[in-house]
């Protein structure tokens, strides 16, 4: 296994944590295989497999969603780990939701 990077955020910064649709179908679509978690915040927008935190809460918002559209999502003021990652460029479909 491999060792989980740590997100270097400040506690107390908001990350939102939601599974990013539009990867999962396509992975589907041409048996891929992209990470389709995506972790938002201040700092920019990453994808990932697997996302470690200790605490935080889920969030379900139809009227109100993120502007990605996503209307579930996890929401942390904890530090953060993950496996797998890459930088989203800024016209990515995960970099819009805030």
């Amino acid at each position: 296994m491999k060792t989980p990077k740590q997100l270097a955020l400040t506690d107390g910064t908001i990350k939102r944590i939601h599974v990013n649709q539009h990867v999962l179908r396509t992975n589907r679509k041409n048996g891929t295989n992209d990470p389709p978690i995506t972790v938002q915040t201040s700092a920019g927008s990453f994808t990932a497999r697997t996302v470690y935190f200790s605490k935080g809460k889920t969030m379900y918002r139809p009227e109100r969603p993120l502007g990605c559209g996503a209307v579930l999502w996890i929401e942390t003021t904890e530090p953060i780990a993950w496996e797998e990652t890459k930088h989203e460029p800024a016209d990515h479909p995960a970099s819009t939701c805030s």
